[in-house]
């Protein structure tokens, strides 16, 4: 499962006091649809760490399901949603930010996130139900009567709506960066770990593009249908970044620098990129067996980045400069 990092938070303006009433109107217009823009991004940052969650808690509960199938005296399956979805006020604090954005936000870009934000806390909702059901299905054990039909069926929704979850982030995404950009949301903010948190974002975007045009070189038969000339561009291009991010990195990050150096150093350099270019040599060797094992790895450091990011952003919220 290739992980997503959580969307980077506009950083709050501050604005000089002696301006005349149309500038404060304008910069009271600014703060009110960055605050709406953010409390998107936190909702969205909260539910996606817990479907994250949830979804390596329904790999184990589906492996659950087929060792007690082949064995019942193996331990029954369970599902405890409290242990995915646990302080559920953390996103329904957000949930009408979602539904109501401000009506700053020029009208077509507002129709279009509410029509998002809709479906995404529709899903998360429904997956919160349908998480509900499994658990007291397992618990009242009501699979020894039906062989797990009804399980069958609520696995079902709960994977659909865990797919339609991931593929509505980045349309999300798409649409909040669209207003930030509209609106120059981004431009005051320049606070060395904002500067520093869009690097991060910009490198592991790159490295995704990476990741996926590598994942693409063969098909599902094993025939070979991608341009390797693409992925090493890709690579070229990282690594001309990993270069510039780390030799600019921004001062003043302070603690955080240590991290900063990690997520370049390791994360994308050590292990993403010197993995690329021994991929793309098993490639032109015709190494596929080994190619696609080191797939396997490739997407580990990249999920591994993701949560360096995660980590970074984290701290800095928290005020570690």
């Amino acid at each position: 499962m290739k992980k997503m990092p959580n969307f980077l938070l506009i950083a709050t303006l501050v604005f000089l006091s002696g301006c005349g009433l149309g500038d404060q109107f304008t910069q009271d217009k600014r703060e009110e649809i960055i605050n709406s823009v953010n409390n998107c991004i936190e909702y969205s940052n909260v539910t996606l760490e817990k479907i994250d969650n949830f979804t390596e808690g329904m790999i184990d509960y589906e492996e659950e399901v087929e060792l007690y199938k082949g064995d019942k005296n193996s331990r029954s399956p369970s599902m405890h949603c409290f242990h995915h979805f646990s302080a559920r006020e953390e996103e329904s604090d957000f949930v009408d930010s979602m539904r109501n954005p401000s009506l700053s936000i020029k009208e077509e870009d507002r129709n279009k996130l509410v029509e998002q934000a809709d479906k995404y806390v529709d899903i998360f909702e429904s997956l919160l139900a349908n998480c509900d059901k499994l658990e007291k299905y397992t618990l009242a054990e009501d699979f020894k009567d039906d062989n797990f039909s009804k399980s069958d069926q609520l696995v079902s929704k709960i994977n659909q709506d865990i797919d339609s979850f991931y593929d509505l982030r980045p349309i999300l995404m798409e649409i909040l960066d669209k207003i930030a950009d509209e609106n120059d949301l981004l431009k005051d903010a320049t606070d060395p770990g904002g500067i520093a948190l869009r690097n991060i974002d910009e490198a592991l975007k790159k490295a995704e593009d990476l990741y996926d045009s590598m994942a693409s070189l063969y098909d599902e038969e094993g025939n070979e249908v991608g341009q390797i000339s693409q992925v090493e561009n890709l690579n070229q291009e990282l690594i001309k970044m990993i270069a510039d991010h780390t030799s600019n990195k921004p001062s003043g990050i302070d603690a955080l620098g240590i991290q900063y150096d990690h997520f370049y150093n390791i994360d994308m350099e050590k292990n993403i990129t010197l993995t690329a270019k021994k991929m793309i040599r098993m490639f032109n060797s015709g190494e596929q067996e080994d190619f696609y094992s080191e797939l396997e790895s490739l997407l580990l450091y990249y999920n591994n980045a993701v949560d360096s990011s995660n980590s970074f952003s984290d701290s800095r919220s928290m005020g570690i400069l």
